[in-house]
């Protein structure tokens, strides 16, 4: 009987351990994504729009995470550039328990050059 609840611990510790590894992973790639957004705004000075909306998305599929075009957003004023990044990631945090983490983030430069 000891040997059950010992064994049900271990699996219910690893279950966690899982869950929290996926959903640490997903929060990591997003982080990465959103420094390549503000990375390509600060940099990117002369780019049209659309070039940088094509950089977050090649990002994000090197990153393997699931952002589409229409998932972004470019909006350049004069000399402020803004891209904003909105996202639905299913991370499976339990065996057959797929969890809908939403991402969403807004990145923006200025670039006194333009």
């Amino acid at each position: 009987m000891r040997t059950i609840f010992m064994l049900l611990k271990v699996a219910l510790a690893l279950a966690i351990l899982n869950a929290t590894v996926r959903v640490g992973l997903a929060t990591w790639r997003n982080q990465e994504l959103k420094e390549a957004a503000q990375r390509s705004v600060l940099f990117g000075r002369e780019r049209p729009a659309s070039e940088l909306l094509a950089g977050v998305v090649a990002k994000a599929a090197e990153l393997q995470l699931p952002v589409a075009p229409e998932h972004v957003s470019v909006q350049q004023q004069d000399a402020r550039t803004i891209i904003h990044v909105t996202y639905v990631n299913p991370i499976e945090v339990f065996p057959n328990q797929i969890y809908p983490m939403q991402f969403s983030f807004s990145v923006e430069g200025f670039n006194a050059l333009r």
